[in-house]
């Protein structure tokens, strides 16, 4: 499976305020669900912070055709949440 660049603009316009400047997805490249997850990372991040469940999260992207469980959701944030924590940490070590 998978989905296109096109599509996670689409999204990041639809979830007002929550765009990361730092993501830059020109063209309409394919990219996997996997990697979609990731450059949406942040914006998900903040909606969960704002109250919304990962089942939600999950029919909204199914809206825009990134077609994801909420179990599969769940575990690439989880993953990706993990490796921030890491990168942090050893940002810290080395203060």
């Amino acid at each position: 499976m998978s989905t296109n660049t096109e599509t996670v603009r689409k999204i990041l316009a639809e979830f007002p305020n929550l765009q990361n400047e730092k993501k830059t997805l020109e063209g309409n490249l394919s990219m996997s669900f996997r990697d979609a997850i990731r450059s949406l990372y942040p914006t998900l991040q903040r909606m969960r912070k704002r109250g919304f469940k990962i089942k939600e999260i999950a029919e909204k992207l199914n809206e825009y055709g990134v077609y994801i469980t909420p179990v599969t959701l769940a575990k690439y944030m989880n993953e990706l949440g993990k490796k921030k924590k890491s990168k942090q940490d050893e940002a810290r070590k080395g203060e």
